[in-house]
């Protein structure tokens, strides 16, 4: 995922801890994988599959 704007903490499946992202950076979700997300301010985001 790209965040194009805003703040959130993300918790991948199976980590204990949870990372702060901004726009401007994104992380990878692994395939049949799952993540948990709490919104700091509102986020805009683009998905990129494949």
């Amino acid at each position: 995922m790209e965040l194009l704007d805003g703040e959130c903490r993300i918790t991948l499946a199976g980590a204990s801890e949870a990372v702060t992202y901004r726009g401007g950076q994104s992380f990878d979700v692994p395939a049949n994988s799952s993540f948990q997300i709490e919104v700091l301010s509102p986020v805009h985001y683009v998905c990129h599959y494949g």
